[in-house]
């Protein structure tokens, strides 16, 4: 994904409430363009664990706390208040 395409996908509102973390958009987990080159090369090279810095880099975009609840609405997985246990 190129980084320009960042900007585009994340002023959309209705992109935005679309995207599920881990499914229907990839990530590249460094957004220079956005986050700025030099804390794009801090994450790339101070993170070493690769999941991490993925969400890192998607929350210094912006993303917001539902994109990494979507999934778990969409799957109708129970939430921790609702009295039902998870396996």
């Amino acid at each position: 994904m190129r980084s320009y395409a960042f900007d585009i996908i994340l002023r959309d509102d209705v992109v935005r409430r679309k995207l599920v973390h881990g499914s229907d958009w990839p990530i590249f987990c460094v957004p220079t363009r956005r986050i700025g080159w030099l804390r794009a090369l801090r994450l790339l090279f101070g993170e070493k664990n690769w999941m991490r810095r993925d969400a890192l880099a998607k929350q210094r975009l912006g993303f917001d706390d539902a994109y990494w609840h979507r999934g778990a609405t969409l799957l109708r997985l129970p939430t921790k208040g609702s009295g039902e246990r998870g396996q």
